[in-house]
């Protein structure tokens, strides 16, 4: 047997309850060499600017390029590396980027320096709209250090929104000058960072993913470096779309996204994540902050858009060359007086249909509509705003993401049940399949054996129902053993066990709970059985994977209640080919051995139901070697009568029953207590003494670290 323990850090009663697992070989190595990116791009961040003024355009291109595909291959270790390391790494690493141009003279644009002034007009008590830079008006507001750099200052008035200037005017008011307006953005770009950190943790993705933003060309240059209202934009975009994740308020989401649009138009391209159809309030609530941002400056009349047919026809929006598809098909064929009229026709109609489509697949599942949006950008806006695309692009499949997650009901840190209805069906039944005029008799799907995705690297996996392997495929015939679990996190995992245990200490004992387990199945045998982990949420494979001996597979939980999760997971593990396969609570760390060798000996012997109650009313295991959809459904699970239903519908569909030994789960204060006295040498009445102890040695660390520091029941 493949022994694995929990190192518990002890004698510090704050600490001691923390699970540290020593990352591996191969998270050590990705999480240098990440660090070591990490330390190039840094250098790289600092040497654009010199490189910009000293070889121009060209040059400072070729780094750009370069440093996105360096980012690219950061996010493919990101979620390699042990996940807190490989987070500090990038947060300090995203700090030293931008520390690096804190003090450097903005080289891409000269836009901060507007910034900097409007502030400065504003808060001499005059409307930024009412004068150009150069009127003599404001003579007593130049100097040598921001004046001489504002763009446009002889001809045009400010263009950029209330929302913008009335940020201009607040940072302005803390001190005039590019460093605040820099520390300002660094700021912002925090809040945004540690909101999509929490969107990342609730739907289950590995934080290391936080580095396609944090370390984004783009997100550093333009927003860090050249203090645009980008980065502004960007968060507020992002908190509204946390409220509307996190906090369940379209409504004020939308008045959040609508302060953004009035900083940048580019973000009311997330305002239909606030809308459901026929509810005029997120509508209402946007009007609104749009009305409220441009009262204190109406005294100037129209003149507010006095400059913006100048500023549309500097950037060639005129006469369409601005809009790339336009610029791209008059490079192409050359002039084409039509281009423009088609072009603009063509996106009206595009993001209307994106626009319905995103709303109302509040209906059919919110993430349908935000796959959609996600590239709205690309197609209907001009090119000069192709800076700012991949941080939108950024956000806006995350709210996919997070969206695909609730539909699942999986997420939120909440009780599942406390999580809002999204939709009328939470999904199709995972045992569809079967013939609706036989419903003990199922139908094997047609489906290809599982197809392999891995759970390390690149993108999360979509495993649906596929099986995430460490090892190369091999014949299926042995029996499949699945702990059918959750990937440990605090707050999410084992509530019931909270009190006696913090929720830290709740995700810890999961951990230990899952390793043990991992253990018992691990020393059956690969002859006679494969071990599984049937897991929720989808992106935590990497968290799960440093739990679980190196030959075991992970099959994604389907949707719906548990008994539908069960069923599902009994169909992928008996359509990869095996034998029989047996689904074992996360809940019994001290499960006698024999048990489960009994069940695996029974459930080949032919079409039976392998099961072994619990001493609360519900059941340790239950094993089947060919799917029964029957028996998981019509139980009201989580009660004490789970047990005694599921034989009622063994006996509706004729089914054998083999019967083992009933064992408990550790779920609340009373079973943890049954825990720490078999850990005291003090075995369970109802257990069998010819049954030699399960030692569950992660469990059991844990526990007398627990006692140690102090934590008893």
């Amino acid at each position: 047997m493949q022994s694995m323990t929990v190192p518990i850090k002890s004698g510090v009663p704050d600490l001691s309850e923390k699970l540290e697992i020593p990352p591996s070989s191969a998270e050590r190595q990705a999480g240098w060499r990440l660090a070591v990116l990490g330390a190039g791009l840094v250098a790289i961040a600092a040497l654009g600017p010199v490189l910009h003024r000293n070889a121009g355009d060209l040059a400072f291109n070729a780094l750009g390029l370069t440093h996105g595909l360096l980012v690219i291959r950061a996010v493919q270790l990101a979620v390699r590396a042990d996940p807190r390391r490989a987070l500090w790494t990038i947060l300090l690493a995203a700090g030293a980027m931008r520390l690096a141009l804190l003090f450097v003279h903005p080289h891409l644009s000269s836009d901060a320096f507007r910034y900097v002034w409007d502030g400065r007009v504003q808060g001499a008590g005059i409307n930024p709209y009412r004068y150009i830079p150069a009127a003599p008006e404001l003579a007593f507001l130049r100097d040598s250090v921001i004046y001489p750099f504002i763009n446009r200052a002889d001809y045009a008035v400010t263009i950029y929104p209330p929302a913008a200037q009335m940020l201009f005017y607040l940072i302005g008011r803390a001190a005039d000058g590019l460093i605040t307006l820099k520390l300002s953005s660094i700021a912002f770009e925090a809040l945004t960072a540690a909101l999509l950190l929490d969107l990342l943790r609730r739907i289950g993705q590995p934080p290391g993913r936080i580095v396609a933003y944090a370390w984004h060309p783009l997100a550093v240059w333009e927003i860090a470096g050249s203090a645009h209202i980008d980065g502004p934009m960007v968060a507020l975009t992002v908190l509204g779309i946390w409220m509307i994740a996190v906090l369940h308020r379209p409504v004020a989401a939308a008045a959040v996204i609508a302060l953004a649009a009035m900083m940048k138009p580019l973000a009311a391209l997330a305002l239909p994540l606030a809308w459901k159809p026929w509810d005029w309030r997120a509508p209402a609530a946007a009007i609104a902050v749009v009305i409220l941002v441009y009262l204190p400056y109406p005294s100037v009349g129209t003149g507010m858009f006095s400059f913006v047919s100048g500023y549309m026809r500097e950037e060639h929006i005129e006469g369409g060359e601005g809009f790339w598809l336009v610029w791209l098909a008059i490079t192409v064929f050359g002039p084409l007086a039509w281009a423009k009229t088609a072009y603009v026709v063509a996106a009206a109609v595009l993001l209307a249909t994106l626009v319905l489509r995103l709303s109302f697949a509040w209906d059919e599942g919110p993430e349908a509509g935000a796959r959609g949006a996600a590239a709205a950008p690309v197609v209907a806006l001009p090119r000069g705003a192709a800076r700012v695309l991949p941080e939108l692009r950024l956000v806006l499949p995350l709210s996919r993401a997070f969206c695909r997650a609730v539909r699942r009901g999986t997420v939120l840190g909440a009780d599942d049940r406390q999580l809002p209805p999204l939709r009328r069906d939470l999904g199709r039944s995972a045992c569809r399949h079967v013939d609706p005029g036989r419903r003990d008799a199922p139908r094997r799907s047609r489906r290809t054996p599982l197809g392999v995705a891995a759970s390390t690297g690149g993108p999360a996996p979509t495993i649906s129902p596929a099986i995430a392997r460490n090892e190369e495929p091999r014949p299926m015939s042995a029996v499949a053993v699945a702990i059918i679990c959750k990937t440990p996190m605090a707050g999410r995992s084992k509530t019931r066990l909270s009190p006696p245990l913090r929720p830290e200490e709740c995700a810890a004992i999961s951990a230990c709970f899952i390793q043990d387990l991992a253990g018992i199945i691990d020393g059956l045998g690969a002859d006679t059985c494969r071990g599984y982990a049937v897991y929720t949420p989808a992106g935590s494979e990497v968290l799960l994977r440093r739990l679980l001996p190196g030959g075991f597979g992970l099959v994604l939980q389907g949707e719906g209640d548990l008994g539908q999760r069960l069923c599902k997971g009994v169909g992928d593990l008996l359509d990869a080919g095996h034998a029989g396969a047996i689904l074992l609570n996360s809940d019994s760390p001290t499960l006698p051995r024999g048990i489960l060798q009994a069940a695996v000996e029974a459930v080949i012997t032919g079409d039976r139901m392998v099961i072994s109650p619990a001493i609360d009313g519900g059941y340790t295991l239950i094993g089947l070697s060919r799917p029964h959809p029957r028996l998981f459904e019509e139980i009201s699970w989580s009660t004490e009568t789970v047990f005694e239903r599921t034989l009622d519908r063994a006996r509706e569909i004729d089914l054998p029953v083999t019967l083992l030994d009933r064992w408990y789960d550790v779920d609340d204060a009373a079973s943890y207590a049954i825990l720490e006295a078999e850990f005291d040498g003090r075995r369970p009445h109802f257990s069998d003494a010819t049954r030699p102890a399960q030692d569950a040695p992660a469990t059991r660390a844990f526990v007398h670290s627990r006692r140690n520091a102090g934590r008893m029941l």
